[in-house]
């Protein structure tokens, strides 16, 4: 992890304490915003090499100055539990908590209006992908404020299921989605003390399906994260 990011924290404690009641060896590498590039890559590179090492996580976001779409590809692919890597054998934890929720609440995906509201294509294009391949429509919308343009919010307003990544603290109100819609909200945001999704609890009224920020999508990642790490080959 390099840096101190509220929300970073929090998701490295929760995935060490996780490993402490499976058994599973946990090593931080805790790097300052001041870190060079080259200093992080010489360090992923180290840790690609130690065979004691089974698997190895880059904890997102990386401070601006540091080019995440050039690190990520670094970490040796049968160490890459997160998925993030081009040709990872492993599928993103996020994604297979996504897929989880879906089946769990029989949300199908069939010819599913499927919005995915998130900061960047990185997480938007994969799941795209999965999601097509299950049926479905999918559109990445890409979101840089806490106010949508028209035409973002005229899409939101149709989609049959909206999955929410942006990190942007109740953003999305009732009035900006459809009666009877399934949302899953990966959005995390630390507010004084106190966490919050993407999505304003007062959509619960409005929607057939709301996943809950925290207990949703949280601890379903770390679980599926730990599964790619005990699975692997």
């Amino acid at each position: 992890m390099v840096g101190k990011n509220p929300s970073s924290m929090v998701y490295v404690r929760i995935k060490e304490r996780a490993c402490g009641r499976l058994g599973i060896g946990f090593k931080k590498y805790l790097l300052p915003t001041t870190v060079s590039a080259k200093k992080l890559i010489a360090l992923i590179k180290s840790i690609n090499r130690d065979k004691d090492i089974d698997g190895l996580i880059v904890q997102l976001p990386l401070p601006k100055k540091i080019n995440t779409a050039e690190i990520m590809p670094l970490i040796a692919r049968d160490k890459d539990i997160d998925g993030f890597t081009p040709g990872s054998p492993f599928i993103s934890p996020v994604y297979q908590g996504i897929f989880s929720l879906l089946k769990k609440y029989k949300i199908t995906l069939k010819n599913k209006n499927v919005i995915i509201l998130a900061n960047s294509l990185s997480f938007g294009q994969p799941l795209e992908k999965l999601l097509r391949q299950k049926g479905a429509k999918p559109e990445t919308l890409i979101i840089k404020s806490h106010r949508p343009p028209p035409m973002t919010k005229s899409k939101i307003k149709k989609a049959n299921i909206i999955i929410t990544a942006l990190g942007r603290p109740c953003l999305l109100r009732p009035a900006m989605i459809k009666n009877h819609s399934a949302i899953i909200d990966v959005g995390f945001s630390r507010l004084k003390n106190k966490l919050y999704g993407d999505v304003d609890s007062s959509c619960r009224a409005k929607a057939a399906y709301l996943s809950p920020v925290p207990g949703g999508i949280g601890p379903l990642t770390v679980a599926l994260l730990l599964k790619n790490l005990v699975n692997k080959n």
